[in-house]
């Protein structure tokens, strides 16, 4: 979790941030099948974690429907603060 266009360390290299965040949602940017990150709770430190959801192509209103059950029940999005110098 960081500002966008930020480096992102993984196993110890610093990889640009969109080749860090694409290799998620290349694959189905290329099928179009639908796809949505809901939060589902918060690490000891505070920062979100989430679930990647993907449907069936043209299943759109259906995964959005399940969005909206799974808000209803878990709760709205709480952003996390930036905490500068920690690299997270």
């Amino acid at each position: 979790h960081r500002r966008t266009g930020s480096p992102v360390d993984i196993d110890g290299q610093r990889v640009e941030y969109l080749h860090a965040a694409g290799g998620h949602t290349a694959l189905f940017n290329f099928t179009g099948n639908p796809v949505l990150v809901l939060p589902v709770g918060f690490r000891g430190e505070g920062l979100p974690i989430g679930a990647q959801l993907v449907a069936r192509r043209w299943g759109d209103e259906r995964l959005l429907s399940l969005a909206a059950a799974f808000e209803s029940t878990i709760g709205a999005y709480r952003p996390p603060s930036l905490v500068s110098g920690t690299g997270v």
